[in-house]
């Protein structure tokens, strides 16, 4: 394996468990703000939950910055969005 596709899947590696570990802290009892039930999804700055909204935020953006690179790159764009894997 080449040192790029070393570097790019342990940046896709970290940003996965970087997600999964905001969601799983987000969940949390201590960070949860339930008066922002009623509000729009997007937490105030000075709620509990923004911190974790923004690294999400980020996680979201690098995923799709990196569907678009995929599409980019793909030899056959239909082929590409027609496999499932």
């Amino acid at each position: 394996m080449s040192w790029p596709a070393k570097i790019f899947f342990f940046m896709q590696m970290s940003f996965i468990l970087i997600s999964v570990g905001n969601f799983v802290l987000a969940t949390l009892p201590q960070y949860r703000d339930d008066s922002a039930l009623n509000t729009l999804p997007i937490p105030s700055p000075d709620s509990k939950q923004f911190p974790f909204f923004v690294v999400e935020i980020f996680c979201i953006l690098y995923f799709v910055l990196e569907l678009l690179i995929r599409f980019w790159v793909a030899l056959s764009p239909a082929e590409f969005f027609a496999d499932i894997l």
